[in-house]
């Protein structure tokens, strides 16, 4: 059901469905077509000829809308369209009489496509049940409207649940625009927290140690500054790259600039397995992980030692630090979603240490 739903809705976005729609229901013009050529006067066949060609552009006029959300101005005109089929079938009634009952399938179709939803069940009820009152009360009996009183009721139907499936096909795929607008700007506020908060940690110590540098070291302290001149740049064009989705760095090339900066604020690092064997999506995620990680290290933790370890399926950052506070701020919370959005699992804790470990495991 859900194929068909999408299948309808890409249907629905043609620039003509409506029109598509209604030119099926043409094929109905055979039976005031014949009622008008069998005419002795020759002035109403005339009349009901050229109304017929009239009536058929403004018709099809009326379906032009059909999938659209219409404001002020659209529903005026779709009345006015409304009102100009309505005058054309008036005059083919003068032409035909009694036999202008062929002409409410019409009616009936375009009162279900081409009307707003408040008024179109409303109107399609009305016009069907002005039609079986009129053959009761013009009774005939060598009349035989029975064909045309089954085609109206028959698109009266299909009209009304095509209609209605139209309108929630739509619905359905704007609910999954308006989800996917929310989780993308989830993406990009956990991208631009990761990416700051990790970039104004790492500045701000290199910047602290040029300070203290400055005086005794003055080359190491413009050293540094340049540094932090070029860590910054590559900050922002991460930054450009996350909020215009394009590729991260993976796990092995963040594992790099992850262990000069703990080895610049004084720590010491143990790296075991070779971060290359993670690939794909997978090592994109773990290279925000690290990160965050490394982050957290430098901002909470008062570590003088970090093991990264990478394992088959496993992936562990620990730490020597003041261990594990409780809860989850928005550090962790990114974490956890990044890893369970790449299929794995997320837990953090207490490390062997006694200090804090973060693990991810795919």
């Amino acid at each position: 059901m859900k194929r068909f739903r999408n299948w309808l809705l890409e249907v629905v976005k043609g620039p003509h469905v409506g029109i598509l729609i209604a030119s099926v229901w043409l094929v109905c013009l055979v039976f005031p077509v014949h009622s008008l050529l069998i005419l002795e006067d020759r002035v109403r066949c005339l009349v009901g000829l050229l109304a017929l060609v009239l009536f058929v552009p403004v018709y099809l006029a009326g379906f032009r809308d059909l999938g659209i959300q219409l404001d002020a101005a659209g529903r005026r005109w779709q009345l006015l369209r409304g009102g100009s089929v309505l005058a054309v079938m008036g005059v083919l009634c003068w032409a035909i009489g009694l036999d202008a009952i062929s002409l409410l399938p019409f009616l009936v179709t375009f009162a279900s496509y081409g009307l707003w939803p408040p008024v179109r069940l409303p109107a399609v009820f009305v016009l069907v049940g002005s039609g079986f009152l009129m053959l009761v009360l013009m009774n005939e009996p060598d009349a035989d409207n029975s064909p045309i009183m089954f085609i109206t009721a028959l698109v009266a139907v299909l009209g009304l649940l095509t209609v209605k499936m139209i309108e929630s096909s739509i619905a359905v795929s704007e609910q999954d625009r308006r989800r996917a607008a929310l989780e993308q700007r989830e993406r990009m506020a956990r991208d631009v927290h990761d990416l700051l908060g990790h970039s104004l940690t790492v500045a701000n110590l290199q910047l602290q140690l040029a300070e203290r540098l400055f005086d005794s070291d003055p080359e190491r302290a413009r050293a540094e500054l340049a540094r932090t001149r070029v860590f910054l740049a590559e900050a922002q064009e991460e930054l450009r790259r996350s909020v215009t989705d394009q590729r991260g760095r993976t796990i092995a090339e963040e594992l790099d600039g992850v262990r000069d900066v703990l080895l610049s604020g004084g720590l010491e690092v143990a790296v075991t397995g070779d971060p290359h064997e993670v690939t794909g999506p997978v090592g994109l995620v773990l290279g925000w992980v690290l990160r965050e990680a490394a982050t957290n290290v430098l901002r909470h933790a008062h570590a003088t030692r970090v093991e990264i370890s990478f394992a088959p399926g496993r992936f562990s950052v620990v730490d020597d630090g003041d261990g594990y506070a409780g809860g989850e701020g928005n550090g962790l919370t990114g974490m956890r979603e990044r890893v369970a959005a790449a299929g794995g699992e997320f837990r953090c804790g207490t490390s062997p240490l006694g200090g804090f470990e973060v693990v991810a495991m795919w």
